[in-house]
């Protein structure tokens, strides 16, 4: 599904000329280490080494599991009923293994000064939005959810997921997609799943993800491009397939 709205896109954007920035800024307001934030990620490392129900209690606590839980809701992936505490555990249940907490140790360890490759990430996120980022808005590098989500201000990345432990230069592509999609949503938030009722609002739920897919894909496609990385990730390999794209000419 994610495909056919990338697909969807680039054929409007190529069609109409959209092929260079919208706005390119020389400098982001915000500092990277303002707006990436660690503390979920090193304090499931820290419940790995020590795994005390206090050592939990502390993961639950932090900011990124509430951004957690609020994308959750909004998408339908998790009731009302899921605790901060209940979603902690279903995250790090079984997922300590040894060799992925030291690998993740070690992404953590050089992603925290790798200042160059955060403050450029920020800069190409921007690069294709009408505005600066949300001023408050946090990217948080967590264990364990999806590969990357963002919800309002805020975006998440899975530091633990199977695709970065191969390519850990990932992290940063997805980085710009999902920071890009807090820069859309603080003008156009996204709407609750679970209040679609009728053809016509999912007909406006495919739109909005249409564009709010496509607009990421595209923000990463230079930095992709540059660092010969297109073949790396699927959205970007359908754009140069054919049989992929006929595959939807008729949607």
């Amino acid at each position: 599904m994610r495909i056919m709205f990338i697909t969807l896109f680039f054929g409007i954007l190529y069609g109409c000329g959209l092929t260079s920035p919208l706005l390119i800024s020389d400098e982001t307001k915000v500092r990277p280490d303002q707006r990436f934030n660690f503390d979920h990620v090193r304090k499931s490392l820290l419940y790995f080494s020590n795994p005390t129900e206090s050592n939990l209690r502390k993961v639950a606590a932090t900011d990124a599991t509430i951004h957690l839980l609020r994308h959750g809701r909004i998408t339908g992936r998790l009731t009302p009923k899921t605790t901060a505490m209940s979603l902690t555990r279903v995250l790090l249940e079984d997922s300590g293994k040894d060799e992925l907490v030291e690998e993740v140790t070690q992404q953590v360890h050089i992603f925290r000064r790798d200042k160059a490759s955060a403050a450029q990430c920020l800069r190409e996120a921007e690069a294709y939005l009408p505005q600066s980022l949300p001023a408050d808005g946090k990217l948080f590098f967590t264990w364990g959810f999806d590969i990357g989500v963002a919800s309002g201000k805020d975006a998440s990345i899975n530091l633990a997921h199977k695709k970065f432990q191969s390519n850990p230069e990932e992290v940063w592509f997805y980085c710009i997609h999902e920071l890009h999609h807090t820069g859309v949503m603080q003008h156009h938030p996204m709407p609750m799943l679970s209040d679609v009722n009728t053809t016509t609002e999912l007909f406006a739920i495919l739109q909005y993800f249409t564009f709010l897919e496509g607009t990421a894909v595209y923000a990463a496609h230079d930095a992709r491009k540059v660092s010969g990385a297109l073949d790396k990730d699927s959205d970007y390999v359908a754009l140069t397939d054919a049989d992929t794209i006929l595959e939807f000419r008729h949607f």
